[in-house]
């Protein structure tokens, strides 16, 4: 069961939901799937049958937050592996919950923005992505705010982030991540919380 909702800056969103099937949806519409295991073929090394779900349009924020209405658990969670990002106009994208009504993405292996990213604001951004392994963001300088940016992420290992000069929060930014063991950090010059990071 997947469940989001996306905003463009103009028209609609499509979503190729890589069962040979497409759909076009208005700006801020909440989309809802159920994932049949018959229609999808590819099995991944880890026992996976794989939907890769293409999403795009002129994109300015993605929630993946949100609890398909059949999850009626508040410990519901997704079974989201990869996440691959890319679209300079994109200003907000939530992944990571700190509300216990909404999803987890405990599945959440790896994520990767591709070119100039514009999000501001990172609080939160995998926050209890309990098998997050890898994180690829390759420019951060529009970035503000990081506090629990990776907080509960207890299966991260190594965080490199490549410009760091403008955030100011970093408030609990590593909380619980266990594995860790390498982290840079470029430049926190303007960082003035640092608390139980």
């Amino acid at each position: 069961f997947f469940s989001f909702t996306v905003t463009t800056s103009s028209g609609n969103f499509t979503v190729d939901w890589g069962d040979a099937t497409s759909n076009s949806y208005a700006s801020g519409t909440v989309v809802d799937k159920q994932f049949l295991w018959s229609s999808y073929s590819n099995v991944t090394t880890g026992g996976f049958r794989q939907a890769v779900v293409r999403v795009t349009g002129n994109i300015t924020a993605i929630d993946f937050n949100r609890r398909h209405a059949t999850l009626t658990s508040n410990n519901s969670s997704s079974q989201i592996v990869e996440i691959t990002a890319q679209g300079s106009s994109i200003t907000s994208f939530s992944i990571g919950s700190v509300v216990t009504t909404e999803i987890t993405h405990s599945a959440l292996q790896s994520f990767s923005f591709i070119g100039t990213c514009s999000i501001t604001n990172m609080n939160g951004m995998f926050n209890n992505c309990r098998s997050l392994q890898s994180v690829s963001l390759p420019n951060t300088n529009a970035v503000l705010d990081m506090g629990f940016m990776f907080s509960g992420c207890t299966s991260l290992q190594s965080v490199s982030l490549p410009d760091t000069g403008a955030v100011t929060n970093m408030s609990q930014m590593f909380n619980e991540c266990r594995s860790l063991q390498s982290v840079s950090l470029p430049n926190t010059s303007q960082v003035t919380d640092m608390s139980y990071m």
